[in-house]
């Protein structure tokens, strides 16, 4: 399985536009349009990637998985939270212009999620804060 092989103590990534969010992708190639992009995005402790949606096309899909589990809240519409805290691998989907955020609760260690994206990321132009 792909999280198995990803050393995510050594990875190395690439700083974002956001404050604590750094990220990583796991494509060798990244064409105009791509079909599918993954990115291995850290959260640092006590951080959080913000409440926002993506504008893209109606079939849009995001698939976020938390591989280690971890001490989160992700936050799916405006009015719907839940909160994770624990080892469990976790697994979420996000639809085009749905509206999400994630905050990593733990005060040390950082939170890592795997972000598969089809239609792939076209770039931080698309994510539209709220």
């Amino acid at each position: 399985m792909i999280i198995k092989e990803i050393d995510f103590d050594n990875i190395i990534m690439e700083k974002t536009p956001y404050e604590g969010i750094y990220v990583s992708s796991l494509d060798e190639e990244n064409p105009s349009i791509p079909k599918v992009t993954a990115h291995i995005v850290r959260i640092n402790p006590n951080c959080m990637i913000d409440l926002h949606y993506h504008e893209r096309e109606d079939d849009w899909t995001e698939f976020i998985i938390f591989p280690f589990g971890g001490n989160f809240k992700l936050l799916i519409g405006i009015d719907n939270s839940r909160s994770f805290s624990g080892k469990k691998a976790v697994y979420a989907r996000v639809n085009s212009k749905e509206i999400y955020g994630i905050i990593n609760r733990d005060s040390d260690k950082p939170l890592f999620l795997l972000s598969i994206m089809k239609p792939g990321f076209l770039g931080y132009k698309e994510i539209k804060s709220l």
